[in-house]
């Protein structure tokens, strides 16, 4: 996530991940289309996140 070229990285647990995937694709079936592309690329970095961490979530993400 970049705020005005500065990066922000978050660590949070596997538990906290997942909540905020299922948040992120929660507001992805809400949104109007202005801010879908953003949600769906938020969606893909903290997927993507969750993978390459190893994290096996018990609740299915997608």
């Amino acid at each position: 996530m970049n705020l005005n070229e500065r990066k922000v990285t978050l660590e949070l647990s596997e538990h906290d991940a997942t909540l905020l995937l299922i948040l992120i694709q929660n507001e992805l079936k809400e949104t109007d289309e202005t801010w879908h592309a953003y949600w769906k690329r938020l969606a893909h970095q903290v997927r993507h996140s969750i993978e390459r961490n190893g994290f096996h979530t018990r609740k299915k993400y997608e």
